[in-house]
């Protein structure tokens, strides 16, 4: 199996504060991961979600940010959630 060659990918980077529509919501790219590869995703909504901490138990409100990794599970091809992203800018 051969991986993937990320040097043919884009700057990613300059994807963050675009505008995209992500399982029917609009959200803003906001940070991009290195390991794993992936685009984090606020809803522009602005809803606010209860977060656990590390025992299971309430801890805080904040956004219900999303990870969608770049790369598929077979590494040779990009991720079906990245393909399915709508731009709106």
């Amino acid at each position: 199996m051969t991986e993937l060659n990320l040097r043919h990918l884009p700057n990613l980077h300059g994807l963050v504060g675009v505008k995209v529509r992500y399982e029917g919501k609009v959200c803003c790219v906001v940070e991009i991961l290195d390991d794993p590869l992936a685009l984090v995703l606020e809803p522009i909504d602005g809803a606010l979600v209860i977060h656990a901490d590390a025992y299971g138990q309430a801890s805080e409100m904040g956004q219900d940010n999303r990870l969608v990794h770049v790369i598929g599970p077979d590494h040779e091809s990009l991720s079906d959630d990245l393909l399915g992203l709508e731009i709106l800018d």
